[in-house]
């Protein structure tokens, strides 16, 4: 069969609607020249979705989205890397005389410098060495002989307050600025000797965490990934200078991390299309693990090599270059600008966090507390602002399966039982056949995974001209004084009492999960009463005595009218702008928002017992596990400054269709605690806490908000929670072998973030009390937006697609199926005929012809009786004859 014979054949059969149209006989040619018009413009446009969808592919396979969901986050306190100036001149010149001996020029000490701090160019080697100095020696051991060492530099390091031995940790890191030492890096050399290992974490229920060292050397500190390594193009806020200064006590130096959590699929992805390497994709010489810092570091040393032929002494060996001498720092030096910023093909890390610098702080000497004196050695500070509420996400949106999907097409399953197909055919049609089944069920199943789990991602607004932040609920808890406990104790008991019994009175009325006096005291040296409340209301003060003078955005408001009471498992507490409380029926509701007409918003308060304050959202409440960064213990006679930063969530209005499992997250309505009317994270766990208690000891405590059925807990009851206080107070993620409490509680759908800027205390006797402010930094530039990016209609269009797709399938062959399989009644069998394709196939054809001929001959003769003046010419012409 020729070429043109095999197309003409093709479009007679084909699948595709409208090629058949073209080539059909019977159609005119204004029809066919239609029908070749349209499939001519389907092609064209299918070439162009074609080439988008490559192109997709190639240039748009990975997305970033942002991911709230921190309650199990373990954020990585980041590598620190500490590396010695040239600053201390007194070294300089201990080296220059144990190098070249005391009757040396004394300008060789500037040549001492440049070659022990070589940072790319070295004056003294083109205009003097040659000419007026002997500049003998090994520049690397110049280095060594001037460099200190890791016990010289630092001393009395801590971690969160635990001391250890600094270089046991701060270990050996080799940098294009000569030998540094770094903490919580993947290119140290491990210590000889085993150490301890530090945990350098932090999650929810954890404070800041903070790294100290003391020293009295001028040092360049570099925060970095685990990864990476100091370099000369390192981020100018992630470096600092510090240590030298003498009116400086204590150098502190505040940050915060955003880390990018990987699609386990990214890998499948190749480097070009992902556009960033993991760690063990290495291929550095100089380095361990991959890094974008680490690949530049290798390339600056390959444009050494190319310029030069050969690298600096303070450069990380590479393979088959050598060290430059003399010589070749001096060409090195000649060409320091095409150094500095090279070009180079470096791809960045795929896991490399997001540092956010908050503040950098230097301390006087006379800043610090009661004056005290200062030796030659300053404090450095470095510390992790608390848990990150959010990190990115980067996600793979486009597959090697997604570009078969968008560019396959599979037909063929009437080939395989089609009469006359040669056997090896219907093998052929099969096996297709079978493969687009499995595809598609491949990716039918891919598409249910992503509905139920990937249905919602977060997206950054910025078009913040017209919002209203809402600005924080603010609870007060009056917290434990002695002197109160004392006159309390006096009240109750009398002034011979034992004074056990003052314990006893501290434990119930300020109760936060342990009783000891109830085990050790009651029943043996002092005799109990169960009647709880009577000693908190004789304990605690009521909101009138708590607090007084509030003032919002500098207008004065009656404090108890808004701050209500509300029942949490630290007692009664006092709250403002809470979902927890219970308006007062008559009161104005007082409006706490900031929008750009009312500037950032600020609450002003006094306190005249010792407290504790926390912030939170609207729908959170007050509990055992608040973050540390969130909360502030304040004694009588202080002035509390408190600045934060707000970064709200708005929700898609779809986002109700989505079940609770597949967005992870509960609006405050869609409430399932027993405690609370409304849902949040914290309302759940103290749920979970109350389950938990009624499981071990059948009770609740007094301070808990009551349950219906369930009793409040009496003397033996309270020694019964203290002897799980242990696993009540600490909250474990799911699957953990370590001691506390799992609670299956989701984050709040419209909780926000909220950032602390600063808290600051300072004692005072001018004021009658203590004096509280919190306010917002700034009206916020942004917000998070969860948005619904999969549907029900969207699952049904992709599994839709999917099908018509790999099989050509639709709903109506679907309906079609059913109607052949269950409901069209059998037709009575013609022996051996069967019709496809609109001609006559037969395997018994000549024994069907024979039939119809027979009846159609049979008819002709019955006609011919009925009309005698018809006549056949001879009795031997056909009546009929078949055409092919």
């Amino acid at each position: 069969m020729s070429f043109p014979s095999r197309i003409k054949t093709y479009l007679d059969h084909s699948s595709i609607h409208g090629f058949p149209h073209i080539t059909n006989q019977n159609k005119s040619l204004a029809e066919r020249g239609f029908w070749a018009v349209i499939c001519s413009s389907a092609c064209y446009a299918t070439w162009v979705l074609l080439q988008i969808a490559l192109h997709s592919y190639e240039h748009s396979a990975v997305s970033f989205i942002v991911d709230p969901n921190y309650l199990n986050f373990n954020t990585t306190f980041p590598s620190l890397s500490i590396c010695q100036t040239d600053y201390n001149f007194e070294l300089i010149k201990e080296a220059g005389d144990r190098i070249y001996g005391p009757d040396r020029d004394m300008n060789i000490n500037m040549f001492v410098r440049q070659i022990a701090y070589y940072d790319g160019t070295c004056a003294t080697c083109s205009s003097q060495c040659k000419d007026l100095l002997n500049c003998s020696g090994d520049l690397g051991y110049i280095t060594k002989m001037t460099r200190s060492p890791c016990s010289y530099l630092i001393t009395n390091c801590s971690w969160n307050g635990q001391p250890f031995d600094c270089c046991s940790y701060f270990l050996p890191l080799q940098t294009e600025f000569g030998e540094c030492f770094s903490i919580n890096s993947a290119n140290t050399v491990p210590p000889q000797q085993k150490t301890p290992k530090l945990h350098y974490s932090l999650n929810k229920t954890m404070g800041p965490v903070k790294l100290e060292f003391s020293t009295k050397e001028k040092l360049n500190l570099y925060l970095h990934s685990i990864d990476d390594v100091p370099t000369i193009n390192h981020p100018k806020l992630e470096k600092i200078s510090a240590g030298h200064e003498d009116h400086v006590s204590e150098y502190r130096w505040d940050f915060k991390i955003l880390e990018i959590h990987n699609d386990p699929l990214l890998k499948s992805l190749p480097i070009r299309q992902r556009e960033c390497r993991f760690p063990e994709e290495k291929f550095l010489q100089s380095n361990d693990t991959y890094s974008y810092s680490g690949c530049m570091v290798q390339c600056r040393g390959q444009h050494q090599n190319q310029l030069c032929n050969c690298t600096h002494h303070l450069m990380p060996k590479i393979s088959g270059m050598k060290t430059c001498d003399l010589n070749g720092i001096v060409c090195l030096s000649k060409h320091l600008s095409k150094l500095r910023n090279p070009l180079c093909n470096c791809t960045t890390s795929c896991v490399e966090p997001d540092f956010h610098i908050i503040s950098f702080r230097k301390i006087g000497k006379q800043d610090r507390k009661n004056n005290r004196t200062v030796d030659d050695y300053r404090r450095i500070v470095v510390r992790l602002l608390g848990h990150s509420s959010q990190r990115l996400v980067r996600i793979v949106v486009r597959t090697k399966l997604d570009l078969v999907v968008s560019m396959g097409s599979i037909h063929g399953l009437r080939y395989i039982t089609e009469p006359g197909r040669h056997f090896t055919e219907r093998v052929f049609w099969g096996g297709v056949c079978s493969l687009a089944v499995y595809f598609t069920y491949y990716l039918l199943m891919a598409s249910w995974y992503s509905f139920q789990h990937n249905a919602v991602n977060f997206g950054v607004e910025t078009a913040y001209l017209d919002w209203n932040t809402t600005f924080p609920s603010i609870t007060i808890c009056e917290h434990e004084a002695p002197d109160k406990i004392f006159d309390a104790g006096t009240t109750l008991y009398g002034e011979g009492r034992n004074m056990n019994l003052d314990f006893f009175v501290r434990d119930i009325a300020f109760f936060d999960g342990t009783c000891n006096s109830c085990t050790a005291h009651c029943g043996t040296t002092v005799n109990c009463t169960d009647d709880f409340n009577r000693i908190v209301v004789q304990v605690r003060a009521p909101c009138d005595d708590l607090m007084g003078d509030c003032a919002w955005g500098g207008v004065a408001f009656n404090c108890c009218l808004h701050f209500l009471p509300v029942k949490t498992e630290i007692g009664t507490c006092f709250s403002l702008n809470s979902k927890h409380t219970t308006p007062i029926e008559g009161v104005e509701e007082l409006h706490l928002i900031s929008n750009k007409q009312t500037g950032p918003g600020k609450i002003e308060l006094s306190v005249f017992e010792a407290i504790k304050l926390f912030v939170h959202s609207p729908e959170d409440v007050p509990n055992l596990n608040h973050p540390q960064e969130e909360k502030v213990i304040l004694n009588w006679g202080v002035v509390f400054d408190m600045v934060l930063h707000v970064v709200e969530i708005e929700n898609d209005p779809s986002l109700n269709e989505v079940s609770v499992r597949q967005r992870n997250c509960r609006f405050p309505d869609e409430n399932i605690l027993q405690t609370h009317n409304y849902y949040s994270y914290s309302a759940c766990v103290v749920d979970c806490r109350i389950k938990f208690g009624i499981k071990m000891c059948n009770c609740t405590h007094h301070h808990m908000p009551e349950l219906h059925g369930v009793k409040t807990c009496g003397i033996e009851g309270l020694a019964c929670l203290t002897k799980y206080a242990d696993q009540l107070r600490t909250l474990k993620p799911r699957g953990s072998s370590k001691k506390g409490l799992e609670c299956d509680c989701m984050s709040s759908c419209t909780e926000p973030e909220y950032t602390i800027i600063s808290k600051k205390t300072v004692a005072s006797d001018e004021v009658e009390g203590s004096v509280i402010s919190v306010s917002m930094d700034n009206l916020p530039a942004l917000r998070f937006k969860r948005n619904v990016v999969r549907t029900k209609l969207d699952l049904v269009v992709s599994m839709g697609g999917t099908a018509g797709l790999f099989l050509g399938a639709s709903i109506l062959s679907t309906a079609e199926w059913v109607y052949y399989m269950f409901i069209r009644k059998r037709t009575p069998r013609r022996e051996n005929t069967t019709f496809g394709n609109g001609a006559i196939q037969s395997s018994t054809r000549t024994s069907y012809k024979t039939d119809v001929a027979s009846k159609l001959i049979s008819r002709s003769r019955n006609l011919a009786r009925k009309s005698p003046g018809t006549r056949f010419k001879s009795q031997n012409t056909p009546a009929i004859r078949f055409m092919r």
